[in-house]
This record gives structure tokens, C-alpha cells and sequence, in this order.
């Protein structure tokens, strides 16, 4: 990279990539000072970020998070933030030296899309071979593309995509090492990252359409990785070796998914399919079924404002310098090339895909490829393969038009440069709210499409004038989403306690819920819990069936001792769920148990004289707690008689109970916790999730892609990265 940087000239680097940065940093300053609100997405993935790397810097793993939803596996929201990528690390750096937790992740946002941001210019330039048009392309999709990491993740979806393709393209030119390890890389990001098929349908659009227009260097291509592969075969084997480790982890959500340790009603309800990430279908007016899908990229409104009502814009909205459509109409001068078109059906194919309201072809392929069962966000790829991928179409024409007509005081070219300028204006004045900025960009675009055609002026004033005429808009534009924004809480910004830190709080008395059985009604007993996004599955079906705040104050005393276990007989009943309701809110001393994965010694009647189970509160006699994490609970016992330990943390299969150091019994216990009999006497008692070969499979991935990391940049150094020259394209 900094050989690359070098070989740019100072006035290039700095004016033309950093100086624009830097101006869109002050722009979206109110936001990445903390001052305006992250908002829906944006603000989850700091609190995810935040949960794992708070546990990581002690050197805990958290697989489970016991604060979520009554206690839950954290395997999704793993999935959904990436943990492997080595740059959150930067969050924990920053941390240590004394920065607070919310500014350390705002930082790293910024940062990341910043890395992003160079690739997709170093990908510029490899694909267009122009300095002034890959510069034009950098800063339409610096100014268009940067709210998005405020309000949503795309940018962990779009870092890893941007550098896929220049690694990819890179390697076709040079076949370096640093290039071949950064393909599997990036794509290694992307299998780690969210529901990885978004990214993966952007690059099967895009390679298909290259294998269609370029079908003879499509196979120059795979010869030549065969030739590279053969000739280095052991570091072509680790890279597999390390390719196949990234795998791992989809492949582990999707059967964890089938597995049923985890509900997500809101996605999944009404779903065909047994995996709970797959969405939800509803019937249409025909009786088909239909996907649930949200954010369709016309219908969720991302262009209503993009050429009016611009005081009105939020920092969803699509905006965009008018560059970026004044070009298209310029372009039907230009010659038609295999480069056109492949641009031009990869972005239409996959806008077409994220058409979901009364579009064609995304209904087929949900229907008929099974992984857009998994997609409901599909504005994604507005943001992950159209923007992109338009922004190198209408840059492409651009250096073509530039080429045929630059210096040459073409006055035909010039007149009909003139007129569509004008009827831009006109347009504008037809719409409502238009901003200021808006008019003054259209006129910098007319002056230097003049002076291009003219050739009175040189290149540097040229690139001067094309840079001002995309910045000059989305800075007004800004001033209008932050006003529109809101205001952080002041909440948000106190840097709390880490999660890690969170102790096991035992209440310091019992919690009973008053019982008035003779005025509950039964429209009261059955209480339906809100539809969740992630949930306990057990924990979940019983706040649909019984009375809600008997659960809350069940949950509230976090560890009982029963002398006393019954069967579960029928757990499909109505009866079964009101004795259920009956014995949590008195905290009766017997506790259900299920018949199916239950053996005769479980169930025993130990003192059925005595009414109530103990609730051990601070300072308990009976139990000491010695240890608490996110994934496990360590208890020293000393019980006068055996006694049934209930933990109103949620029931998973996948945890483990530990009595002096050999695994017991586990049970799912009043059939949404868990619990085990534990034996009279001294004991230490250990609840665990999972597996210590699951943790050190998790720890083997998230070090080998800072390995991988590493080697990228060392390899880098040493065979100097692309520094490629300006050519003739072909048409």
C-alpha cells in the first residue's frame, strides 16, 4: 500500500483523498462525536461489539450471554458483527489507552470505512486505468455511501467485498502472493460476517457476468492460478487450510439453527423451512406463499428526496453529487464496449433482485435457490454491489467521453454539453425544496465539461473542478440529516461498567408474586409475549402461555434449591401451564421435569411437607458463588441433604454441569431453565456452556486471521504492492 501511496503524487494522495476525508469526518462530526444517535442497526452492532470484546480483553469467548432474553447463545450476533475480523481489535488498543468504549467503536467505524474506501479507489484505477476518473469514483462513493455506518452494519459487509475485488483483479495482473491470500482473505471476511450470502450473490453476479463478456481471460485466469498453485503448493495448501477453517462458522450457525437452541419469531414465523434464519412467509392475495422480507430498495423510499424536499433528508436517505446522472446523459456519444455491459446488467441483475414488492425475480429465486430463504434486508445490495458497481459504470463513461472529446472544441459536443445542463437546471426548478448546493454543483459540472472540451485549462484544474463539483452538494445535504437526527442520550455516552464485570447478583431477599387466583381471569393467565427478534425458545413459548409477571419474579430469584421433582406430564396441556403458573408465582417446593430426556432417579420427593423452595439470597449459607462469566457459573455447595439446584438462567442443551470436577446430570428444569440435583456436603459445582474444544476452535479462527492479516501486510512490503500504469482500455 505505501509503495502504491508513493508512486501517487503528493497532490493526488493528500488533496485528492485525504482532504476529502477529512472534510466528510467535520460533515458527519455530530455522529462520530456521540453528540447525534446511532440508529436502528448501527447502534445494535456497537452493543454487540461491545458485549465480546468487553469479555475478550479478560480471555472470555462469550458463546452465550446470559443478560439477553432470559440467557440465550450468542453464536447470531457473532455471525452478525464478524468477531474474526482482526480490525476490532483496534477498539480494544484504543480502549487501553484510556478511550471510552462508545468512541473507541465510533472510531473503528470511521477507520474501517476509511480502509474500504482506499480499496474501492485502488480498484478504481486497476478497472478504469485513469487517475482523474478513479478519484471521481472515491469521492461519489465517499459522500453517497458514508451515513450508512451510522445507521445500519453494511460497512462490515462492504470493507471485505471492496478488497475481494481488488485482490481478485490485482492477482490477474501480477499473480503476487500478498494478492492470492487477501482473495481468501476478504472472502473468508465475508463467509464470517452476517448472513454471508449478500456479499456472496454480488460476487456470483459479478464473476458471471465476467466469464459472459470476458470468456477467453476468464480462462487465462483460472490457468493461471492453476500455474501459481503449483508452483507454490504449500502456501497455496495453508491458504486453503485456512480457508476451509473460515467455513466453519456458517456451517455452525445453520446447524445450531436446525437444532432449535434458539427462536427468532420475528424473522422466521411462518417459515417452510426448519432452520430459524431462514425468513418467514406470509400469503398473498392469490393464496401463493410470500417472502417477509423488509427495506425493499424502491419501496422503503431511499430515493424520494433525492431530487427534492432536501431540508426534509434523514441520514437513511439516498444522496448522491448530480455528476453522477448528468454523466449517464452524456454517454449516449460514447461507443458501446463488453466493459458497459458488464457493468450495466451486473447492476441491473442485482437491482432487480432487491426489487421484493411486485418485482419478478426475486419471488423466483426465493422459490428456487435456496439461499435467498436466508435475505430479507435486501436493500443491501444497493449499498453493497449497485452503488459500487454504478459509480465504476457512469466514472467508465466518463473517462470514455474524456477521451474522445477532451481538448478537441468539438461545438456540437459543446452545445449538447450545454442543453442537458440546462434542462437539469430546469428540472430542478420544476422540484420542491431543492437544495442551493445543488444548483452550484450542476454548475461546476458545466464548467468543467466546458473547459474539457476547450482545453483552454490544465488537468490539475480540471481535477480541482470535477472534485468540487461532487463535494460541494452532499456537505449542504449533511447539514440537513444532522438537523434532522436525533440527539443522543446522555445515557449512551457514560461509559458503564464492561460486561465482563457484570457480577452474579443474588437478590438480598424472596420474591413472591402476590397470588389473587379467584380475580385472575384467564384472559389474564394466558398472556402472549411481543413478538421477539431472538429468543430462549422454551423461555419464550411460556411467556406466550402464562401469567408474564410470575416469570419476571421467578427469573428475579436466580438460584433455588427444591426438595421435590414431578414429572412433566403433558406439557401440551392448558392444566399443564396453569399449575406451572401456580408454581412459579408461589414458589412451590417441587419443580417439573421432562418424562423424554429424564431417567426415574431424577424424580424424587425429598420433603413434600415443607411448601416453598429455598431462594438463596445474598449471604446464603448453602451455596457461595466462586466465579461468573458469560459462558460459565462456579458455586461452592454445602447442603445438609441432597437438594434440586435450579439456575433461571435459559435452558440449552449445550450446557454442561460439572459437580467436583465430573460432569452430572443436567436437566431442563419447569421447562424453560436448567438444573441438576446436587449431593449433600461440601461440593464445587461448575454450569458451563459447550465444550472446551469449541472455545479453542473459536480462539484457533480469530488468530489465524490476524495471522493471515499480518502476512498480507508482510508480504506486501516485500513484493512491493500494484503500482500499475495508465493504459488504453479496451472497447
Amino acid at each position: 500500500m505505501f509503495q502504491f501511496v508513493l508512486a501517487s503524487t503528493l497532490h493526488e494522495f493528500f488533496f485528492l483523498i485525504i482532504l476529502p476525508f477529512f472534510i466528510w469526518v467535520i460533515s458527519k462530526w455530530e455522529y462520530i462525536s456521540g453528540r447525534l444517535s446511532l440508529t436502528v442497526d448501527a447502534f445494535v452492532s456497537y452493543w454487540d461489539s461491545r458485549f465480546f470484546l468487553d469479555n475478550i480483553m479478560h480471555g472470555v469467548y462469550p458463546l452465550w450471554n446470559p443478560f439477553y432474553s432470559g440467557g440465550v447463545p450468542w453464536n447470531f450476533f457473532l455471525r452478525r458483527m464478524g468477531e474474526f475480523n482482526p480490525f476490532y481489535q483496534i477498539i480494544n488498543v484504543l480502549k487501553l489507552f484510556g478511550m471510552s468504549a462508545f468512541n473507541s467503536y465510533i472510531i473503528f467505524c470511521v477507520f474501517y470505512y476509511f480502509v474500504g474506501l482506499v480499496g474501492f479507489w485502488l480498484l478504481a484505477r486497476l478497472f478504469l486505468k485513469d487517475r482523474l476518473t478513479a478519484i471521481a469514483a472515491f469521492l461519489l462513493l465517499l459522500f453517497s455511501w458514508g451515513g450508512q455506518i451510522f445507521y445500519s452494519f453494511d460497512v462490515l459487509l462492504f470493507v471485505p467485498l471492496i478488497w475481494f475485488f481488488y485482490f481478485l483483479f490485482a492477482f490477474f495482473d501480477e499473480k503476487k502472493k500478498h494478492q492470492f491470500l487477501g482473495i481468501w482473505f476478504s472472502l473468508g471476511l465475508m463467509l464470517t460476517t452476517y448472513i454471508p450470502f449478500f456479499d456472496l450473490t454480488v460476487v456470483g453476479v459479478f464473476l458471471f457476468f465476467v466469464f459472459i463478456f470476458f470468456t477467453k481471460k476468464s480462462f487465462i485466469f483460472l490457468k493461471s492460478l492453476y500455474i501459481f498453485s503449483r508452483t507454490n503448493k504449500l502456501f497455496t495448501l495453508m491458504t486453503f487450510v485456512f480457508f476451509l477453517l473460515t467455513c466453519a462458522p456458517a456451517f455452525d450457525l445453520y446447524f445450531e439453527s436446525k437444532a432449535g437452541g434458539f427462536a427468532m419469531p420475528s424473522r422466521h414465523a411462518g417459515s417452510s423451512n426448519s432452520s430459524e434464519i431462514s425468513i418467514g412467509e406470509i400469503k398473498d392475495e392469490q393464496g401463493k406463499s410470500a417472502p417477509v422480507v423488509v427495506w425493499d430498495i424502491i419501496a422503503h423510499g431511499y430515493f424520494e428526496k433525492t431530487f427534492s424536499n432536501h431540508p426534509d433528508m434523514r441520514i437513511e436517505d439516498f444522496n448522491i453529487a448530480y455528476l453522477f446522472f448528468i454523466v449517464p446523459l452524456l454517454a449516449f456519444l460514447n461507443p458501446a464496449s463488453r466493459r458497459t455491459a458488464l457493468l450495466l446488467l451486473s447492476g441491473i441483475f442485482l437491482t432487480l433482485i432487491a426489487i421484493t414488492h411486485g418485482g419478478k425475480l426475486y419471488p423466483f429465486l426465493f422459490e428456487h435457490v435456496f439461499l435467498f430463504r436466508y435475505m430479507r434486508m435486501m436493500h443491501l445490495f444497493l449499498w453493497l454491489g449497485v452503488l459500487p458497481i454504478a459509480i465504476l459504470l457512469v466514472m467508465d463513461q466518463l473517462r470514455v467521453f474524456l477521451k474522445q472529446h477532451q481538448g478537441r472544441k468539438n461545438i456540437k459536443v459543446l452545445i449538447f454539453i450545454i442543453v442537458i445542463h440546462c434542462l437539469f437546471f430546469l428540472g430542478l426548478f420544476t422540484q420542491p425544496g431543492v437544495s442551493l448546493s445543488s444548483y452550484i454543483s450542476v454548475g461546476m459540472s458545466l464548467l468543467f465539461f466546458i473547459q474539457a472540451i476547450l482545453g483552454y485549462w490544465g488537468k490539475d484544474i480540471l481535477s480541482w473542478l470535477l472534485w468540487l463539483s461532487i463535494i460541494i452538494q452532499p456537505i449542504e445535504i449533511a447539514v440537513y440529516m444532522n438537523s434532522n437526527s436525533i440527539a443522543t442520550e446522555p445515557s449512551y455516552l457514560i461509559d458503564r461498567a464492561s460486561f465482563y464485570l457484570r457480577d452474579f447478583s443474588l437478590p438480598t431477599k424472596i420474591s413472591v408474586m402476590p397470588q389473587d387466583n379467584n380475580n385472575k381471569k384467564k384472559g389474564d393467565l394466558l398472556k402472549v409475549a411481543p413478538t421477539q427478534h431472538y429468543v430462549n425458545p422454551w423461555l419464550d413459548h411460556l411467556q406466550q402461555l402464562i401469567y408474564v409477571d410470575n416469570i419476571r419474579t421467578f427469573v428475579a430469584n436466580k438460584l433455588l434449591l427444591f426438595d421435590n421433582t414431578i414429572p412433566e406430564e403433558n406439557s401440551s396441556s392448558e392444566q399443564f401451564y396453569i399449575k406451572l403458573d401456580n408454581m412459579l408465582g408461589a414458589l412451590q417446593n417441587h419443580v417439573f421435569l421432562p418424562i423424554k430426556d429424564s431417567v426415574p432417579e431424577d424424580f424424587k420427593s425429598l420433603a413434600p411437607n415443607i411448601l416453598n423452595a429455598k431462594v438463596l439470597v445474598k449471604g446464603s449459607a448453602e451455596v457461595k458463588i466462586l466465579y461468573f462469566d458469560a459462558n460459565a457459573l462456579r458455586l461452592k455447595t454445602n447442603l445438609n441433604q441432597p437438594k434440586f439446584l435450579l439456575w433461571t438462567d435459559g435452558y440449552h442443551p449445550e450446557w454442561h454441569i460439572y459437580i467436583d470436577g465430573r460432569e452430572s446430570r443436567l436437566l431442563r428444569a419447569d421447562y424453560a431453565f436448567k438444573g441438576a440435583w446436587i449431593p449433600s456436603g461440601e461440593h464445587t459445582v461448575v454450569f458451563r456452556f459447550l465444550t472446551p474444544l469449541q472455545y479453542t476452535k473459536a480462539y484457533i479462527l480469530l488468530f489465524s486471521f490476524m495471522f493471515a492479516l499480518a502476512m498480507i501486510v508482510i508480504l506486501g512490503f516485500k513484493e512491493k504492492f500494484l503500482i500499475e500504469k495508465e493504459e488504453a482500455c479496451e472497447h
